[in-house]
């Protein structure tokens, strides 16, 4: 679901730090309501993100992450729940 809602492809070739972050954060991701009604910009973005995530160390994903409005309203919404 998540796979073809963010287009993904090519997910498996990924190094293995970005496949694990990928895995483990899928299930928060899928749970964000509206998410495959997200801009492509917004969506790639979030690719950089979900990347960012399995990097050595998560300087790229803090920034990143805090830089992607739409992900951050996504999270706090879900955080509401």
């Amino acid at each position: 679901k998540l796979e073809k809602c963010l287009n993904l492809r090519g997910w498996q070739k990924w190094p293995a730090g970005e496949i694990m972050a990928l895995k483990r954060i899928a299930p928060l991701l899928s749970n964000i309501p509206g998410i495959n009604k997200w801009s492509a910009e917004d969506k790639k973005k979030l690719i950089e993100v979900i990347r960012a995530k399995g990097c050595p160390t998560e300087r790229k994903y803090a920034i990143l992450s805090t830089k992607h409005a739409r992900y951050q309203e996504a999270l706090e919404e879900l955080a509401k729940i």
